[in-house]
């Protein structure tokens, strides 16, 4: 039976709010649609998708929190923003939701999907680590990168490769350019 990992790009775009009009509602769509097809059982994320997406979110959380609230006590809060911090303290968000703008409600309505589903993922096992086989993996793939890609330098993306292959997973992605270089990966786009 195929098993199948989403790509960080496909679970933002699960998790955007799109309009009908939007180019990627259409890809949205298809990608609901193929979810819909497949066993929930088959399906995974990886834990480099997980810290991208919680990342992501608390950098963006950071920047809406900083627009409504003072610079003292944004240090109070966020005494020494670093990766490390993040991990360790949960980002409280203590400003009036109706002083928001329409763009800053929609990006916490994203945060509030993408949370939703890394917790279903997580509750289920279904978030995948990076383990001893998907280092030696990640070894051959940069073996690999240096005879084939001078510029490339997205080292999540080799991670997660490296991760569905350790696991012969299908990863399911909207970048296929770059993952397809990875000869013996098996790539799929969802979005087309």
């Amino acid at each position: 039976m195929t098993k199948y990992c989403l790509d960080t790009n496909i679970i933002s775009l699960l998790t955007n709010n799109l309009w009908k009009g939007d180019d990627d509602f259409i890809k949205q769509q298809k990608i609901k649609n193929k979810i819909s097809e497949k066993n929930i059982d088959d399906l995974y994320i990886t834990e480099i998708t997980k810290l991208e997406l919680i990342s992501w979110m608390n950098e963006k959380i950071y920047k809406i929190h900083k627009n409504h609230t003072s610079d003292d006590d944004i240090k109070k809060i966020y005494p020494d923003i670093t990766s490390k911090t993040i991990r360790k303290s949960k980002i409280e968000v203590d400003f009036i939701y109706d002083d928001l703008s329409s763009n800053e409600k929609e990006k916490l309505t994203q945060f509030s999907k993408q949370n939703k589903l890394l917790k279903i993922f997580e509750k289920q096992a279904k978030v995948l680590r990076l383990d001893d086989d998907s280092f030696l993996d990640y070894k051959d793939i940069i073996k690999m990168k240096s005879l084939k890609w001078k510029n490339y330098s997205d080292h999540s993306d080799l991670l997660i490769a490296s991760i569905c292959l350790s696991h012969d997973l299908v990863l399911i992605t909207n970048n296929e350019k770059d993952f397809n270089l990875i000869e013996w990966l098996k790539v799929e786009n969802w979005c087309t």
